[in-house]
């Protein structure tokens, strides 16, 4: 494998991600390599090879500060679920 790590990412339809480690050896197991894609039932399938752990993190903390910035802000009064 040409990684020590890879990142499985899953994007499903409905707006949904979910992330996955993995080593080299898992990755291989599953038939994966960098830059694999492929799609299923309502998702989108993503893998890709890192040379370390912080890198994985450092570009999964790219992801959030980029979704936190895209976020609406809630109106002023209003709590979560529609509450006054």
């Amino acid at each position: 494998m040409e990684y020590p790590f890879y990142l499985e990412q899953k994007f499903h339809d409905a707006g949904r991600l979910e992330t996955r480690i993995l080593t080299a050896q898992e990755a291989e197991a599953l038939g994966y390599e960098d830059d694999y894609r492929t799609h299923g039932e309502d998702y989108t399938l993503y893998v890709d090879g890192y040379s370390s752990l912080k890198a994985i993190q450092n570009f999964l903390d790219e992801i959030d500060a980029i979704n936190k910035a895209y976020e609406k802000p809630r109106k002023e009064g209003r709590k979560r679920g529609g509450e006054r």
